[in-house]
């Protein structure tokens, strides 16, 4: 083989090489996305869709009852006699623009729970491994409960979801919180007069145009 022929198939990688990474890349840059955020209203690539929640949800419960009430109100380690708090709720939304995201959009998120007043469970509860304090997450099919202790920020959902499709421009979704206190079959009388609080919000990862 001569040298224009070696020439000319070297030239003809590095065009296919070239066009093979413009393509790639084409592809990368044109895909919508968004690096985490704790906004609650956050417009994507230009309009191509808005993330958006209905904001901080407060939670807090008083366990104001007395040792005595609380031994003898079905006390029991099934999880089924507990206080409740009055329930809060959190709307997420999603909304994209046809021509700028024909396909639709996916953005991942998560709900975090931040206390404003630190809860220490009681000891009988913490040395039988026992849940006191929770809150419930639910969306109408999935449903979560994370125990609350502490001072510590608590992820109570971590792989939720919300997506648009081509023939969808908007799409939201309902959750309702329920702080839980359980009347557990052990010395609670350390956590009596205690009103833990705390705020729900959202954080929300990175969103994609769908493929």
């Amino acid at each position: 083989m001569d040298r224009k022929n070696y020439i000319y198939i070297f030239l003809v990688i590095m065009a296919t090489i070239v066009v093979c990474s413009l393509a790639i890349a084409f592809a990368y840059i044109g895909r919508p996305t968004i690096s985490g955020n704790t906004n609650t209203n956050v417009t994507i690539n230009g309009g191509a869709a808005t993330f958006s929640y209905t904001g901080s949800s407060s939670l807090s419960i008083a366990i104001n009852t007395t040792n005595d009430e609380l031994s003898s109100a079905n006390a029991s380690n099934s999880y089924t006699s507990y206080i409740e708090s009055s329930s809060a709720t959190t709307t997420v939304s999603l909304t994209t623009n046809a021509s700028l995201a024909p396909k639709g959009m996916t953005c991942p998120y998560t709900i975090i729970y931040t206390p404003s007043t630190a809860y220490t469970q009681s000891s009988g509860a913490t040395s039988a491994g026992l849940r006191e304090l929770v809150i419930t997450a639910t969306d109408g099919s999935s449903n979560y409960e994370k125990s609350i202790a502490g001072s510590n920020v608590v992820t109570l959902v971590s792989n939720a979801s919300i997506a648009t499709s081509s023939s969808t421009t908007s799409k939201s979704t309902t959750w309702t919180f329920k702080m839980r206190f359980y009347n557990l079959n052990v010395d609670q009388e350390s956590v009596i007069g205690r009103v833990p609080s705390g705020t729900i919000s959202i954080t929300n990862g990175e969103c994609e145009a769908n493929s």
